[in-house]
């Protein structure tokens, strides 16, 4: 089996790469804006016994002294420059992209460009998983929305570690289907009321409803 996926966003752990080698992926590419990864081999070393005892089929890190030797053993090519890591891979080679709570991260003015490459990578028959957390990441709420596009936006606030794209969902799934994107399935998880309240948000989402903002997390499969 070819089988050649990729993670977008793999952040602390390579555990994709141990996983994805379990379940006979030929090729695995885990593409991140910079090198996040936990340098702990015991506990790679840890997952690998867990996987073997559901009987999977695992790598053999047992003489592994550092990350590079797992990824390798695992045949995994770990990239941590974001968008233009994305643009060094070939055209129609990956059977499947997955995330997990990682769109929202992505630069707003990049974001388009980050789903066409990935839209350009996959095969005709690819898939693309994500899920998304539209939660602020300051006390779960829309307390983002407060602040202008040019304060948001600027340098000191993008690299606080609390920075989202504040792309509402519907907003988002429509940029999917503008690229090409077919949208497979997609599951949306609201909140019973707007978490905050619409006189403290900035004027310029005045241009989205409620029933656009109240989607505090959203699932997707999409298809070439």
């Amino acid at each position: 089996m070819n089988l050649k996926i990729l993670e977008l966003g793999p952040g602390d752990s390579i555990a994709s790469a141990i996983i994805g080698f379990c379940h006979g992926a030929s090729c695995i590419y885990l593409v991140d804006v910079d090198n996040y990864v936990t340098k702990d081999l015991n506990f790679y070393k840890r997952l690998i016994s867990t996987l073997k005892s559901k009987g999977l089929k695992t790598p053999n890190i047992s003489e592994a002294n550092s990350i590079e030797d797992i990824l390798t053993t695992c045949n995994c090519i770990y990239l941590t420059n974001g968008l233009a890591s994305l643009k060094t891979l070939r055209k129609n080679s990956i059977d499947y992209v997955w995330s997990h709570s990682v769109l929202e991260h992505i630069r707003k003015y990049q974001f388009f460009e980050v789903q066409k490459e990935l839209k350009r990578l996959l095969k005709p028959s690819g898939l693309a998983s994500h899920s998304i957390d539209f939660q602020d990441h300051l006390d779960y709420g829309l307390n983002n929305l407060r602040f202008s596009e040019e304060i948001w936006e600027s340098s000191f606030f993008a690299n606080a570690g609390f920075y989202t794209n504040r792309i509402p969902a519907l907003k988002m799934h429509s940029i999917f289907e503008k690229i090409g994107f077919k949208i497979k399935h997609k599951s949306l998880g609201k909140w019973p009321r707007l978490p905050t309240k619409r006189s403290s948000m900035h004027r310029e989402f005045d241009i989205f409803s409620d029933s656009e903002l109240i989607n505090r997390t959203s699932y997707v499969l999409l298809e070439k």
